[in-house]
């Protein structure tokens, strides 16, 4: 596969915000913003023929940095070195290839390992905030496809993608008296199933840090928009069992008691726990220097522990530029062994896709036990 630079270009917002609302204005992060790393989050989307033009695209993206200039910003440091962003309108890095392969040899989008040349640049002296790769595939028979992805951080561990169907998890919930959500007997499954091909010994405790999305849980905050928030709102759970009480020797209730210790853990989290999470955030107001992130460093090992976040909730199904939904979606490599994104399957409703990254030497027995029921 030979990959063409055709175009780069700094993408700016169309029209100029007026100087009296925004323009030069800094906004500080929060301190949900303080408590993760600055990091590009990868995004992948693939859409078939006919697609709009790239200048179609460019087009459309600057009329929608007007809405959100943050994403147009730069990140800078106040008179108390704090983190904030700059609204000046600097511009979003936009970049456009043609890829000799075909988009139908790409597909599913399940070989990570294959997909450096499809992203931009990152690491050290990257400016922009959000930077976009238009790919033209060439399709025999057709204009050309276009994959569109958003800037990737490499990955030093083996990334795999699972598949989970909505009949697969059925029966899992049928095991668990008294109901549970997706989320949570999937997430009780891939923790028994994944210490089990890490070996960990009866007696080992591991953990599970869960995001937690404080949009429905800020009840005491009724007048926020909390469906169009733009920042971070996210503080973790840490839900925790020894190996021997995961995967019980005689086979039983490890699935039950997991998917309750998730439960309570998440359930703890709730106005009060952001509420005073916030306070915090007011407390060190006006003190020099910055917090220290709670989130993993890209390149970290979590074992024996792990690290999930739920993307069931993202209508990825519903992006369209005029030419229907994207064909496939997927996150590009994560950077941290043992952590694993959920997210709702393209191929079936109620199925889930587990995008997760392992130590390479767990990767073929987990494989073999991860659709066991036992």
């Amino acid at each position: 596969m030979a990959v063409e630079l055709v175009g780069a270009t700094i993408l700016k917002p169309a029209p100029l915000p007026l100087p009296e609302s925004n323009n030069n204005l800094v906004v500080p992060l929060t301190v949900f913003d303080r408590a993760a790393f600055n990091l590009h989050v990868p995004s992948l989307y693939a859409f078939l023929p006919p697609t709009p033009s790239n200048s179609t695209l460019k087009s459309g993206l600057s009329r929608i940095l007007h809405h959100f200039p943050h994403l147009a910003g730069r990140i800078i440091s106040d008179g108390h070195l704090r983190p904030c962003i700059a609204l000046d309108n600097s511009g979003v890095r936009l970049l456009e290839t043609n890829v000799s392969a075909s988009l139908s040899e790409m597909l599913p989008l399940e070989d990570a390992d294959n997909l450096d040349e499809l992203h931009p640049a990152v690491g050290d002296g990257v400016e922009e905030l959000l930077q976009i790769q238009l790919n033209r595939y060439s399709c025999v028979g057709s204009r050309p496809c276009l994959l569109q992805i958003f800037a990737e951080l490499t990955c030093t561990v083996t990334n795999l993608k699972v598949h989970f169907s909505a009949n697969f998890i059925t029966e899992l919930k049928s095991q668990v008296p008294g109901g549970c959500s997706t989320f949570e007997v999937l997430l009780a499954h891939l923790w028994r199933k994944i210490s089990s091909a890490r070996g960990l010994r009866a007696t080992e405790e591991t953990k599970v840090r869960v995001a937690v999305n404080g949009r429905a849980r800020l009840n005491s905050l009724p007048n926020i928009p909390m469906e169009h928030y733009f920042g971070n709102l996210v503080l973790w759970a840490h839900p925790k069992l020894t190996v021997g009480d995961l995967i019980p020797a005689g086979g039983r209730g490890g699935l039950s008691a997991a998917v309750r210790i998730i439960h309570e853990a998440v359930g703890k989290i709730d106005d009060g726990y952001f509420r005073s999470f916030i306070d915090f955030g007011k407390l060190e107001e006006g003190k020099e220097g910055e917090l220290v992130a709670a989130a993993p460093a890209p390149e970290n090992v979590l074992y024996p522990n792990l690290e999930v976040d739920s993307w069931l909730r993202f209508r990825f199904h519903e992006l369209d530029f005029g030419s229907g939904g994207p064909c496939a979606f997927m996150p590009p490599n994560l950077p941290v062994e043992g952590l694993m994104l959920f997210v709702p399957s393209m191929k079936e409703t109620g199925g889930v896709d587990v995008f997760m990254a392992l130590a390479a030497e767990h990767v073929q027995g987990f494989k073999k036990i991860c659709y066991s029921l036992d």
